[in-house]
């Protein structure tokens, strides 16, 4: 049974909840602690799991991905990890490309310039 997401409705969930629920042997469910570990044991796997630093760095940019396609599968990131992580995951001449298009008013007449791939991952 899926996790309950909140896009889905309501009372079929429940429904399949349930029909699940009356499946189970007969008197295998005596008490109340023994409803809560079966139904914790049968929903463990869909426990949303804590995000992890090391989760977010596998997250890349994609070949032909927009920026903004790959913006939106940072949404569950905290806010701690978000920009570490989005800048390792960055093609580096997606940011370089962006920079050298647009002037800055702090550049004044002099025009845009890049930034070097070496430089930009020291930030």
């Amino acid at each position: 049974m899926d996790r309950f997401d909140g896009t889905q409705d309501l009372h079929i969930h429940l429904q399949a909840f349930q029909t699940q629920f009356s499946t189970l042997p007969s008197r295998t469910i005596c008490t109340f602690n023994d409803l809560a570990i079966t139904f914790v044991s049968q929903f463990a796997a869909n426990r949303a799991k804590k995000l992890e630093v090391t989760d977010l760095f596998d997250i890349k940019q994609m070949r032909g991905e927009s920026l903004k396609k790959y913006l939106t599968r940072f949404n569950s990131a905290t806010d701690q990890f978000f920009v570490k992580a989005f800048k390792k995951g960055l093609k580096p001449e997606q940011i370089n490309n962006s920079l050298t298009l647009r002037r800055s008013a702090s550049m004044g007449k002099s025009g845009p310039r890049q930034i070097s791939t070496s430089r930009l991952r020291r930030i």
